[in-house]
């Protein structure tokens, strides 16, 4: 083997290996990106995730009213048909 294809095929080499290199080097740029951009959408799913909690928090008490209202209405409806029911009584015998 001659030294000229010797010296041919290690700069090849060289030349291949550079290319790997600057790709590589280009593939860490591109995780720091994606690192960052992972952090900031933490960040923002820990604060929406604050944010439900206390929606949920403040709806309690709201729940806990309807609740009540709706009690409240079905009582009054039970009412209503036994009023219903001792007048149609009433008026069917008297």
């Amino acid at each position: 083997m001659n030294t000229k294809s010797l010296e041919e095929k290690l700069e090849k080499i060289s030349e291949k290996l550079d290319k790997v290199n600057d790709r590589l080097n280009s593939v860490d740029v591109t995780l720091v990106k994606q690192e960052e951009n992972l952090k900031e959408h933490m960040r923002r799913t820990l604060l929406n995730e604050t944010a439900i909690e206390k929606i949920t928090d403040n709806l309690i008490p709201i729940n806990k009213h309807v609740s009540h209202v709706e009690g409240a209405l079905k009582l009054l409806g039970g009412l209503a048909t036994f009023a219903g029911v001792v007048t149609g009584i009433v008026k069917l015998f008297f």
